[in-house]
């Protein structure tokens, strides 16, 4: 069992539907048009979709749920080509998981780095491995791994701060949404694009 969220189970006025939608929406808005995009941990696929709506935009979303990529596949595949955007899924552990170096322009990880068995280090860097320009990242940074039963560490802000910023990649934004801190980090040779 898992925490999956399927949009035909969510009421569009829950507080967990407006938080997923709006940290999907706000990492859409740091995206390019043209941008290959990684969405590690993307259960059924909504944000992906939600990403892909910029023009010529590639989401390639990773999930280990086989019954969560199967619902992405039939709901979001591909969905938005009418401009050009493409969504594909992909079955995968992020534990064991290896990227290409810089094989995406961006990368977005929603929820995700706390469920991981691995150290959290170790998923920031692979992260950090396949983004050429952007990482966008959240996770709760309250204690909840006693709450919670499927997460495995838990995360200040200042920890998820320094999983990440290092000589290549700096603090662009970070926002707090209620419990969660969500992050954009930016390779530093790109940071002129942005301002």
């Amino acid at each position: 069992m898992s925490e999956r969220i399927y949009p035909d189970d969510m009421n569009p006025a829950n507080e967990m539907s407006l938080g997923h939608k709006f940290r999907y929406m706000l990492a859409r808005g740091f995206l390019d048009a043209g941008y290959k995009v990684l969405d590690a941990a993307c259960g059924c696929g909504y944000g992906s979709y939600i990403l892909a709506q910029l023009p010529g935009v590639e989401v390639h979303g990773l999930d280990y749920d086989q019954g969560a990529i199967d619902y992405a596949e039939a709901h979001y595949l591909r969905s938005v080509s009418s401009h050009g955007s493409a969504s594909t899924f992909e079955v995968a552990d992020l534990d064991a998981w290896e990227p290409g170096a810089g094989s995406v322009d961006a990368v977005v990880s929603f929820e995700t780095i706390e469920h991981l068995v691995q150290e959290p280090k170790v998923f920031a860097d692979k992260l950090k491995k396949a983004a050429s320009k952007l990482i966008i990242v959240s996770a709760p940074i309250v204690p909840t791994v006693g709450v919670n039963h499927y997460h495995k560490h838990d995360l200040t802000d200042e920890q998820m701060v320094g999983l990440f910023q290092d000589e290549n990649w700096m603090l662009y934004e970070k926002i707090k949404q209620r419990v969660y801190g969500v992050y954009v980090f930016v390779k530093r040779d790109r940071i002129e694009g942005l301002r």
